[in-house]
């Protein structure tokens, strides 16, 4: 029980820098377990950006807010994910062999490729979550594809083969097996849930109008919030196998800094998810009235 605790802690130490003042023993094991609350880990960093984003609404217009949201998610993470993006750009797009591949990805050291990829995530990052600061539907769905998307990185960890060369952070979590990753899942779940209900009741005692997401009816944000987190999932388990299939045909396995790519494309993908489906629940409003 007692490194269950500090699995726990472990993952938060870890993947955030939310300050948290207990000293852990980062043993093989403890880490090993840590994975099993990666999706707490992005819960913590997604529900501080729906509380920031909750306060700077009322006071600045919607892309300003979301330009120092975006900034205040990499604060929180540490830059750990962004910085695995850039050296993951760097290396599988310099058009070079296995190797130099590898020697490039590991050098610190940022290159174009690095800069164009984190420049490119982060526009889009601000842009989904001004689009949803626009059409308020600021809720605490927005936190979903943070969870979803550490979940992800315990996925591509278990299930995809680990690259020979591996030397950095990744390495910490071999020997990570399928009842992390189903105890994970189980973790992931049910911070979705809790996620749907608090959008669910805060739905309930305000007054909103289409297109914000909280305009839907009790019965159909159940039904659509339920479709949207399986769709959500899916979509970025294949954004996940897309990326580990690519990175396995160049460097033959995955590495800590491909990991962290796949954190900050998998939320990009589900904030995109997100504004697509207000977008649409919008549309579908408008042609019933």
């Amino acid at each position: 029980m007692k490194n269950h605790f500090y699995s726990a802690i472990a993952a938060l130490q870890f993947l955030t820098r939310i300050p948290i003042r207990k000293q852990v023993p980062f043993t093989p094991e403890v880490l090993k377990l840590s994975t099993i609350w990666f999706p707490l880990a992005g819960a913590a960093i997604g529900l501080c950006i729906w509380l920031a984003g909750v306060g700077l609404q009322l006071i600045l217009p919607a892309y300003p807010a979301a330009a120092l949201l975006v900034f205040f998610a990499v604060v929180l993470s540490g830059g750990l994910h962004m910085d695995g993006l850039m050296d993951t750009a760097d290396g599988l797009l310099s058009n070079r062999d296995r190797d130099r591949v590898i020697e490039i990805m590991k050098d610190s050291r940022v290159g174009a490729m690095g800069v164009l990829a984190c420049v490119l995530v982060l526009l889009l990052q601000w842009s989904f979550i001004g689009a949803l600061l626009e059409m308020e539907s600021w809720s605490p769905l927005v936190v979903l594809p943070f969870i979803i998307s550490r979940y992800v990185m315990v996925w591509a960890i278990v299930v995809y083969p680990h690259t020979e060369a591996e030397s950095g952070l990744g390495r910490y979590f071999m020997g990570t097996n399928r009842k992390h990753l189903l105890v994970s899942g189980i973790v992931m779940l049910v911070l979705i849930g809790l996620c749907m209900l608090g959008t669910a009741m805060i739905a309930s005692i305000g007054s909103y109008e289409p297109p914000s997401i909280l305009a839907i009816s009790s019965h159909d944000f159940w039904l659509w919030g339920i479709f949207g987190g399986i769709v959500l999932i899916i979509l970025q388990l294949v954004v996940t196998h897309w990326i580990a299939c690519v990175v396995k045909r160049r460097i033959g396995g995955l590495s800590g800094d491909i990991y962290g790519a796949m954190g900050e494309l998998t939320v990009s993908i589900g904030l995109m998810l997100l504004v697509i489906g207000v977008k649409w629940l919008a549309n579908l409003y408008s042609l019933m009235q």
